[in-house]
């Protein structure tokens, strides 16, 4: 029998989950959730994207189902916590997975959070809004990044009312760099952290990662597309 507080909760979830959907011209980006009796979840579409060669590699893993359960509840928690993480993206037309992405709070003590303080602004450590996506490989090559990265970017500054938001990848990582131009963000510098280094079999720790920034301004400003 269901009571109260478990009728009370999965309302609320469920307002949440509405609240924090949003949809691109393709696509409907929902807040990744574990099954709460109401929504269904998205740890096996976690597992499939994180199953695919490309996405595999460039984060170094792919993810079981007891990983992605406990991935799956940090993005849970985080929009708790946050009041932002990462959506799971679906097109509109079919359903079918696309990928995930959106935004994620650097943690104020992370070894990153520092060295992007120091490239970009004071502004941005208020914040510390990181934006990123990862997509199937149906769904690359079609603009569908762009377009998780402009919902993400519409959210930090219009919804949350963020200064800055950064977006990094490894250096010659170029179709995410390529994004990353195409959403209006500027270059701010390099810093290091474990990744790849171009040609190398293996993760090093101090791979080169291409910072890249963009502010209020760019996005809500007058000539702003977003």
């Amino acid at each position: 029998m269901v009571n109260r507080t478990d009728g009370d909760r999965r309302l609320r979830d469920l307002v949440a989950h509405t609240v924090r959907t949003r949809f691109t011209d393709r696509l409907r980006l929902e807040p990744i959730t574990g099954p709460n009796g109401v929504l269904p979840g998205h740890v096996e579409d976690l597992v499939s994207l994180y199953a695919d060669p490309v996405v595999a590699h460039w984060y170094d893993e792919s993810w079981s189902p007891e990983e992605a359960a406990r991935r799956t509840a940090g993005f849970r928690d985080a929009w708790e916590r946050d009041s932002v993480s990462k959506w799971i993206a679906y097109e509109r037309v079919g359903g079918a997975l696309a990928g995930r992405g959106g935004l994620s709070r650097i943690p104020a003590d992370a070894p990153a959070a520092a060295a992007i303080a120091e490239l970009v602004s004071p502004e941005w450590a208020v914040d510390r809004l990181e934006l990123g996506w990862a997509l199937v490989a149906s769904a690359r090559g079609r603009g569908l990044a762009t377009e998780i990265g402009r919902a993400g970017l519409e959210f930090a500054f219009r919804t949350l009312g963020a200064q800055a938001v950064i977006a990094f990848t490894e250096q010659h990582n170029r179709a995410s760099r390529a994004v990353m131009e195409r959403l209006g963000m500027t270059y701010a510098g390099e810093i290091t952290a474990g990744g790849w280094v171009e040609g190398s079999p293996v993760v090093q720790p101090d791979a080169p990662f291409a910072v890249y920034v963009t502010d209020a301004a760019q996005v809500t400003g007058p000539e702003a597309d977003i």
